[in-house]
């Protein structure tokens, strides 16, 4: 008889999660439903330049300068607030105006972004934290994850692991394929005072792969991911200055063959 009981109840709450989230399926989408915002001020003093652990995990939001500081402002709806739907929509504004920083004002986040099933395709400058790392370290990942600028982007993503069909749900896949550009340009004229070579227009491209053996749905405690994670830049404007005040400009490729050559990993230029 408890079995029965037991079966039964079980039953009624799959039906019942079921015809929630029919329900959600048919209502519309309220864009402005789980937007978050946060008011920030920050402020650092040293002696000599700013200490490492001032600098960490800020997504480049950092200067070398003793005495530093900005005032923050951000919205966001992130993709999880559609998590019960098939489809979700997310985006971001992040807005930084900082004290004795190399730029009086930044754009630290804009993006847009939206999800159909486990796909997701996000335009714009974005946080992206490390892959398989732990992200309250200090150490590393100056070209990705938490320590570097967001780059403006188109990024096609499978962010979360997706259960690959047929594999009886032990064999899961996510990553990434992104192009975008950078926005350094005024950075490399005042570090380098236009007299060393720079390049200007510089466009950007990034991919990663994991694959995770294992099966949560089960008593199995132990898994197993292994993926790649990599990042290149090609195209833009060369200028290399000569000693006589000359300059040579060089217009590196931005054709198709540009982006296939920045896709498949070479040791080529």
């Amino acid at each position: 008889m408890k079995k029965k009981i037991f079966a039964l109840l079980l039953a009624m709450t799959s039906l019942s999660a079921t015809w929630a989230q029919e329900a959600e399926e048919k209502s519309p989408i309220k864009i402005l439903h789980g937007l978050g915002y946060k008011v920030e001020a920050h402020g650092s003093f040293s002696r000599g330049t700013t200490p490492l652990w001032l600098n960490a995990n800020k997504y480049g939001l950092s200067s070398l300068e003793k005495n530093n500081g900005y005032l923050r402002a951000a919205i966001e709806r992130p993709l999880s607030v559609d998590s019960g739907r098939k489809w979700g929509i997310g985006y971001g504004v992040d807005l930084v105006v900082p004290f004795n920083y190399t730029s009086k004002f930044i754009v630290q986040q804009a993006y847009g972004e939206l999800r159909w099933l486990s796909g997701a395709i996000t335009i714009g400058s974005k946080h992206y934290p490390m892959q398989l790392k732990d992200g309250n370290l200090s150490s590393g990942s100056q070209t990705l994850g938490i320590n570097a600028r967001p780059v403006p982007q188109v990024r096609l993503a499978l962010p979360d692991y997706w259960t690959i069909p047929l594999t009886r749900g032990w064999l899961h896949l996510k990553g990434h394929i992104a192009y975008g550009k950078f926005t350094d340009d005024n950075w490399q004229h005042d570090f380098t005072s236009r007299q060393q070579r720079y390049t200007d227009g510089v466009l950007y491209h990034s991919k990663s792969g994991f694959l995770k053996l294992g099966n949560e749905d089960i008593f199995f405690p132990l898994s197993i991911e292994a993926g790649l994670e990599m990042a290149t830049q090609f195209g833009g404007t060369r200028y290399i200055p000569k000693a006589d005040g000359t300059v040579d400009v060089l217009e590196n490729s931005t054709d198709f063959s540009a982006y296939w050559h920045a896709f498949i990993p070479g040791g080529e230029d």
